[in-house]
């Protein structure tokens, strides 16, 4: 009998980028949904950079944090609420983590949670400012930041049919993402997961700004700033920092990644968000910067009270959005003054 040789096997692609900074141990890293790639050119080019928080912002609908939970498992929803209040020290990630970790011996897989967040509502005129920013590039950059992680908003994006690698050329900032041995899905904080960033309150004094940059954080949610921040709560994650330092002005993110200073004539910042994680940029944004605040939500409150005291901090034109087709109307009106100037 003739036998025939086996047939050559081609070589096996070479693996996507993972997230290495504070990985758990013993864990598995996923794939980075996508890394900053501009060119000196195109960030040279780049005058407007747009800035969109992640859940309950560009996920309208939902936050995938709890999404997760109130699917798969509802009853543990509380208990992760009563354990995060119970610890000034216990970060939200803190509490998302332990009940992850509670979801195998439900018999729930790191792929059944990624499932789950396949067929959570997204609004189609996200996709469409998406796309007439990215149509507008290189002279648009357009970048997540979130205190999510990798492995959430690479599938939601992905079941949208967004490419992130396209939609957001100034990068998708948010955690890692790993999975460990006990086949529990958990949330890898960025900047090595040692540092704990810290909440901006909007009663933090003006002062604390230049004790934090002296301190070399650059912004007033740095770890090695003075006690006044030290001791705030720990606020979610590290690379949920974004803020403009003066002088110079610089839209910094967490864990070494400058927008700003990458993009050296950037003319104007647009800043989408929601909650009360994203009042602290807000207060470094300059007078030429949009901010826009979801309407009902912690961020369009407090902005309010800070715009009612007079606080100087506030100066950025504030404008509320109810809806992704709003963010559609304001970036399109954004875009055709720019064209018009």
């Amino acid at each position: 009998m003739v036998q025939t040789a086996p047939s050559a096997v081609p070589p096996a692609p070479p693996p996507p980028p993972t997230h290495t900074m504070g990985d758990v141990p013993g864990s598995t890293p996923l794939p980075l949904p996508n890394a900053s790639t501009v060119t000196d050119g195109d960030a040279a080019a780049c005058t407007l950079l747009a800035v969109f928080d992640f859940d309950r912002t560009l996920l309208f609908e939902a936050n995938s944090d709890t999404w997760v939970f109130e699917e798969l498992a509802p009853d543990l929803l509380p208990l992760l609420r009563q354990r995060v209040r119970a610890s000034p020290t216990r970060s939200w990630t803190d509490g998302i983590n332990w009940a992850l970790a509670q979801l195998p011996a439900r018999t729930v897989s790191p792929e059944a949670v990624l499932s789950t967040l396949r067929h959570v509502p997204w609004d189609g005129d996200m996709t469409a400012t998406l796309r007439l920013l990215a149509a507008a590039s290189p002279a648009v950059h357009a970048a997540v930041a979130s205190d999510a992680n990798t492995a959430y908003i690479e599938t939601v994006l992905g079941a949208a049919g967004v490419d992130a690698a396209a939609a957001f050329v100034g990068g998708v900032w948010t955690n890692g993402a790993a999975v460990t041995p006990a086949g529990a899905l958990q949330v890898v904080p960025g900047a090595g997961g040692a540092a704990r960033a810290r909440r901006c309150r909007a009663a933090v004094p003006r002062a604390v700004a230049p004790t934090a940059a002296a301190a070399g954080g650059g912004g007033v949610w740095a770890d090695a700033a003075g006690p006044s921040l030290t001791a705030a709560p720990p606020r979610l994650v590290p690379l949920r920092w974004i803020w403009y330092r003066r002088p110079p002005d610089r839209l910094r993110l967490g864990g070494g990644a400058d927008l700003r200073r990458a993009r050296p004539n950037v003319r104007q910042v647009v800043y989408v968000g929601d909650g009360t994680n994203d009042v602290c940029p807000v207060l470094h944004l300059g007078a030429g910067d949009l901010a826009l605040a979801r309407v009902g939500l912690e961020m369009e409150d407090e902005l309010s009270e800070l715009r009612a005291s007079g606080d100087e901090r506030l100066t950025a034109k504030v404008i509320s959005w109810s809806s992704p087709a709003d963010i559609l109307r304001i970036f399109r009106e954004v875009l055709a003054a720019r064209a018009a100037a």
